[in-house]
């Protein structure tokens, strides 16, 4: 089920507070209340970001997570993406292969404020866009609507049944219009998607001339509508503004009849909105922040013994119908993506048990081959700890090998503090490899205080290394 389970911050910034956010949600209705400024919209907007692209991640904008170390999303269906300033990671310990973002179905509808808002252009839009999408989706009930009537197979009462089917949610939403809609004296017809004045027969209104409560309160219900009943996350941020005090009270019991599997995560500020039968599932922004380091995710419930054999059966494979036999690079490339493909941690023992059969392999070809550069900054990004990954690193030059600055700044990311960065660091300056500004950044992600974040600025400014916007976004909000 791609739903969200539980959301984790680690180092999520904001107002010069920099705290860890552990977020355990239910699949059906999660509430978020915190004062201006808490941090609970920008909680939203980083889940959106994530999830909006489905697999196009290069279109994610990464910059948007310069406030944070990482966050991770967790499903019901134990799928984990894991995000940062850099890269979005998928993993799912029940799958060998990556999980396919393309079943995550997200929505985010914000709210807006006046008739005299600049968002009020961007609601009608976005009314217009999900006009198109009714359209199609009544052209589609037409369209099955024919084929029934066609049945002559069908009997009167089967016919029935099954129009009665096809109609009954846009039915149900016309319903739900007209309930809510019934104090403003408005019907809404969804033939001509025109509104009705009811106590003027001869009187129809578009959707744009309707007050900024409505339009919210419209666009909302057709967001859902046009979910069509499939396992959707619906983020709402602070949906309360314009919205009568009965509508607020309504709209959760609504949204859940008109899509029981939405999943409504919400941010707002109005009591009103949980009141009736949803105070179970309210939480206070400062409830679900923590000084507490995070836990790791699980990786996998593989074991590491059978992890290993399904290393060495697609080492096998791949040698085999590669043919690279010949070519000591050629296996050792194979060597290389296999690791980075089946392994989701490595420790340091099973990091010299693989080197070890990799070596006794290699003694059956004239040209053995030896782990290269590659091979071991693999490993490192794959270390269960900075101390896994400090004794890889020294393993390097046992094999005549030399770091880069590409190793370097992957070990970065296996600090828990400041004092490690250092003394990574250093072993650059022992390697002569110059940091760059993804080694700062790296670093900075590390700070866990605005003294850290301000010794960070302090070493890169003494390395003379020029700051990109992404690093001073950071800076600005770990500071």
């Amino acid at each position: 089920m791609k739903l969200i389970k539980e959301i984790k911050i680690t180092n999520f910034s904001i107002n010069n507070i920099t705290k860890n956010i552990v977020w355990e949600l239910d699949a059906d209705v999660n509430i978020l209340e915190g004062i201006n400024g808490s941090g609970k919209s920008t909680l939203l907007d980083l889940v959106y970001e994530t999830l909006r692209h489905k697999n196009k991640v290069e279109e994610i904008e990464y910059k948007k997570f310069a406030r944070v170390s990482k966050m991770e999303l967790v499903f019901f269906d134990d799928t984990t993406i894991t995000i940062d300033e850099k890269q979005l990671v998928a993993t799912n310990p029940n799958l060998r292969e990556e999980p396919n973002l393309q079943q995550i179905n997200i929505e985010l509808v914000r709210s807006f404020e006046t008739e005299n808002s600049k968002n009020i252009y961007s609601i009608n839009a976005k009314i217009e866009m999900m006009k198109q999408y009714f359209v199609t989706q009544k052209s589609s009930i037409a369209s099955k609507t024919n084929e029934i009537l066609k049945n002559t197979k069908l009997s009167t009462a089967e016919i029935a049944e099954k129009l009665q089917n096809i109609y009954a949610k846009i039915n149900l939403f016309s319903a739900k219009i007209k309930e809510l809609f019934k104090e403003t004296a408005k019907d809404f017809d969804n033939d001509r998607f025109v509104f009705l004045i009811n106590y003027q027969t001869d009187k129809e209104i578009s959707y744009e001339l309707l007050s900024s409560g409505e339009k919210q309160l419209f666009l909302i219900l057709l967001t859902v509508l046009l979910q069509d009943n499939k396992p959707t996350i619906l983020l709402l941020d602070e949906p309360e503004i314009s919205l009568h005090i009965t509508w607020q009270r309504k709209l959760i019991r609504t949204i859940r009849e008109l899509n029981p599997n939405c999943q409504i995560i919400m941010a707002t500020h109005s009591t009103s909105m949980f009141i009736e039968g949803w105070a179970n599932k309210f939480v206070r922004m400062n409830e679900i922040m923590t000084d507490e380091p995070i836990a790791p995710q699980p990786a996998h419930t593989y074991t590491q013994e059978q992890d290993t054999a399904h290393f060495w059966e697609i080492y096998a494979y791949k040698v085999a119908n590669n043919n690279p036999k010949k070519d000591g690079i050629g296996r050792l490339f194979v060597f290389n993506q296999a690791l980075n493909q089946t392994f989701h941690s490595i420790d340091y023992a099973l990091f010299t048990k693989l080197l070890g059969e990799f070596q006794q392999k290699e003694q059956q070809f004239s040209q053995a081959n030896q782990p290269d550069v590659v091979t071991f900054t693999t490993f490192i990004s794959k270390a269960t700890s900075f101390d896994d990954a400090k004794k890889m690193y020294e393993e390097i030059t046992k094999y005549n090998q030399e770091p880069n600055i590409l190793t370097f700044n992957i070990w970065l990311k296996k600090i828990e503090n400041i004092e490690e960065g250092k003394f990574v660091l250093d072993k650059m300056q022992e390697k002569k490899v110059y940091p760059d500004i993804i080694t700062f950044s790296t670093l900075l992600g590390k700070a866990k205080s605005g003294a850290e974040a301000q010794e960070v600025e302090k070493l890169r400014l003494y390395y003379s290394i020029d700051a990109n916007d992404l690093y001073l976004n950071k800076l600005k909000f770990k500071k």
